[in-house]
């Protein structure tokens, strides 16, 4: 498929080439350095040889990397970078230290830091210093470091005005889109490549700083732009077409710890836009009404953003089937009810065993958060089921509890959509009572209305809660 979309678009064939190069080029790098550690003159010399860790004159940095992975290397995996460093500083570092290494110091995804790039991020500072920056050392959040008084030094989220960053070389292409934002308030600052934006980004840092941690920031780019290749080996390089422009921008963004939400907008190369599930707090769609949800998630980020654009090719909710998810051993006793919930254009999961169920739930966990946030996922349960059989050629055992176990699974694992017990002897759920959003019943028309509120997408419904309804 690859092949064919390349033969077709001739513009993939020349971005895999540039993003060749630059990978060759760092490579060549590499293959230079060894080159020059084991190179062996012919005729005498009383002149030292170069080795790689002489391109750094930080006395720090030479004396980490002599120490931890030798001076005659000039490049190691991100994962043991972050293991020498930790033990060199005697530092605890965060769990995902390599991946921030391999963002901010492997832009292109070569496999692995060179010296040179090390030490060009490292600069004339301390190593401490550097790595504190990146975020690597396990410390207290910036909000709760109460010797530096922090929590009375942050400003109202309400007196930070929210920011959107566009990346687009055709910025005529999201006008409704800049309308939209300039209708909420926001400050909108559009860029036409790559660079620009980087460069602003870099200028305007403490700004953004701040609005990131407030929640106030929001970036969105196409996925793929015409701009000059600054990192080309031309000394006048033509505008090209960028394929991974999208990606370029959200990999410098999460390699420099900004945690705003990115959405990648795109037409036909939406396809080419599935690298957003590798990336926290990142989307992509072609919808502007999803565009218009992701904006307004900046006026109140805890009510307003269900969260829906997370995910690659995002659709508008409006088109989406609301799912419910019923667990019952004896399923097809509820033909009626489960007909009628089709008939709402209910998306139904059926399971007999409680196993089952929570397994596909823990398989799904990404779209199910989805719908949760959307209003758009509910649960059923019977109170008691046969179950099994626990051996080979056992019986199958009534598990009386089989309800009461299937919420706090569900509860337990931070889901708190409704929750509907379905049973006859409704006595032996008073357990319901414990929990937030959740009920018991025997009354088919109470059932019905439940269907009829997630059909409705309704998230205020209180008709059905409790033990016994």
């Amino acid at each position: 498929m690859g092949k064919l979309r390349a033969a077709i678009n001739p513009w993939a064939i020349l971005d895999k080439l540039k993003t060749d190069e630059k990978k060759l080029m760092i490579s060549m790098q590499i293959l230079g350095t060894a080159m020059i550690a084991i190179y062996s003159p012919t005729q005498s010399s009383k002149k030292r040889r170069a080795i790689p860790i002489d391109i750094s004159s930080n006395a720090d940095l030479r004396a980490f990397w002599m120490s931890e992975i030798g001076e005659q290397i000039s490049y190691c995996s991100a994962e043991f970078l972050a293991l020498a460093l930790s033990r060199y500083l005697n530092v605890q570092t965060k769990a995902q230290a390599k991946d921030l290494l391999a963002l901010r110091l492997d832009e292109y995804g070569a496999g692995c830091i060179t010296l040179a790039n090390f030490d060009a991020f490292v600069g004339g500072r301390p190593l401490m210093e550097a790595m504190m920056e990146l975020g690597l050392v396990q410390v207290l959040p910036f909000a709760e470091r109460s010797d530096l008084g922090t929590k009375s030094m942050l400003p109202d989220t309400n007196s930070i005005t929210p920011i959107l960053v566009l990346v687009d070389d055709n910025p005529e292409n999201q006008l409704e889109t800049l309308e939209h934002a300039r209708a909420l308030g926001v400050d909108r600052y559009v860029f036409k490549s790559t660079a620009a934006a980087k460069n602003w980004i870099e200028w305007n840092e403490d700004m953004l700083r701040q609005a990131d941690q407030m929640n106030r920031l929001r970036i969105m780019s196409d996925n793929s732009r015409w701009e000059e290749d600054i990192d080309s080996c031309q000394k006048s390089p033509e505008p090209s077409m960028n394929l991974r422009a999208g990606e370029t921008i959200l990999r410098y963004l999460r390699g420099r710890q900004y945690r705003a939400p990115v959405l990648i907008y795109a037409g036909l190369s939406m396809p080419m836009t599935n690298y957003v599930l590798q990336y926290s707090n990142s989307g992509s769609t072609c919808y502007q009404e999803v565009v218009d949800s992701f904006l307004d998630g900046l006026l109140d980020p805890e009510k307003a953003d269900d969260g829906w654009w997370r995910d690659y090719d995002v659709v508008p909710k409006g088109s989406v089937k609301p799912l419910l998810i019923w667990v019952d051993d004896d399923i097809g006793g509820h033909t009626f009810s489960l007909e009628y919930a089709k008939s709402l254009n209910i998306e139904i999961v059926p399971f007999v065993t409680t196993d089952a169920a929570k397994l596909w739930i823990t398989s799904n966990e990404i779209i199910l958060r989805r719908m949760e946030g959307a209003h758009l996922l509910r649960f059923i349960s019977d109170n008691s089921r046969l179950e099994g059989p626990f051996y080979v050629g056992g019986p199958q055992q009534l598990n009386r509890g089989a309800g009461k176990q299937f919420l706090e699974f569900v509860r337990s694992n931070g889901y708190l959509s409704p929750f509907l017990i379905v049973c006859r002897n409704v006595g032996a759920t008073r357990y319901v009572c414990d929990h937030e959003n959740a009920g018991s019943t025997r009354d088919p028309q109470v059932l019905q209305n439940f269907l009829v509120f997630l059909a409705e997408r309704r998230s205020n419904d209180n008709s059905w809660k409790g033990c016994g309804t």
